[in-house]
């Protein structure tokens, strides 16, 4: 009676064990899983929190990236490697920089290679039964570098131009204009998602003295500034993410004259 107890508990343990993911097996990185940009994936952590998984993604230019992990609940450790230090070597490493005990990569100027990352749960010692982990890979967009007001891309009317914010958050983007006419003149910034402020500058002022400034007046958190009557001149137009420590994946920025 007793034995037969023993082997029943046993498979009741074994029965409630998390099943291992889709992406499984990746538990060394030659196993490694592709993981692509803005294509989530979700994993688990099974195993009584032994299990490891692999991720890899290719950079074919330099770029900056975001790697981050999330869920409803667990504690993960992330590791990234590059090809000539993987699997013993990581390039960083991070703990709870991602929502709540959740980890979060964030690396700028990474040159072109094969790029690995390994994520655990913190002790080993405890299951997460679902995670997503996601990539994002920001090139410079194709109207850098348009860091200072000398660099800056000239706008029009009824154009818009995408951009992205990327360098960590720290990237700003200049944009100019040149009014021959008294206008009004209505610029804004949009987007799926980001945060940006927004200061307007005349020949005279720029970079230092802005004569228009705004946080949220666009549809979300972007921002929108509306000038009456400007006088002919160039104009300077410098747009930044809030904190200046988030990248943007990509925004419009438009100008109405």
């Amino acid at each position: 009676m007793t034995i037969c107890s023993v082997i029943s508990l046993g498979f009741s343990e074994r029965v409630s064990a998390i099943p291992g993911d889709a992406y499984e097996p990746d538990d060394t990185y030659d196993l490694a899983t592709e993981i692509l940009s803005g294509s989530p994936q979700n994993h688990n952590i099974n195993e009584s929190g032994t299990d490891v998984d692999w991720v890899f993604f290719v950079l074919y230019q330099e770029s900056s990236i975001v790697l981050e992990t999330s869920g409803s609940s667990g504690d993960t450790l992330l590791y990234l490697y590059n090809t000539s230090g993987v699997p013993t070597t990581y390039i960083t490493y991070n703990d709870d920089s991602g929502p709540g005990l959740f980890s979060r990569i964030s690396r700028t100027n990474l040159p072109p290679d094969t790029y690995y990352a390994k994520v655990q749960e913190y002790g080993m010692n405890s299951e997460i039964s679902s995670y997503d982990i996601t990539l994002t890979i920001l090139h410079d967009d194709i109207y850098e570098p348009d860091d200072t007001y000398t660099q800056a891309s000239e706008i029009f009317s009824g154009l818009n131009q995408t951009h992205n914010i990327n360098d960590g958050g720290a990237d700003v983007d200049w944009v100019f204009f040149t009014l021959s006419l008294t206008s009004n003149v209505t610029i804004a910034t949009s987007g799926q998602s980001g945060d940006t402020q927004m200061y307007l500058y005349n020949s005279t002022g720029v970079p230092s003295s802005y004569i228009a400034y705004n946080d949220d007046g666009g549809v979300g958190a972007f921002s929108r500034i509306f000038r009456s009557d400007l006088p002919p001149d160039t104009y300077y137009v410098r747009v930044r993410e809030y904190g200046s420590n988030s990248e943007i994946p990509s925004y419009n920025i438009s100008l109405i004259v």
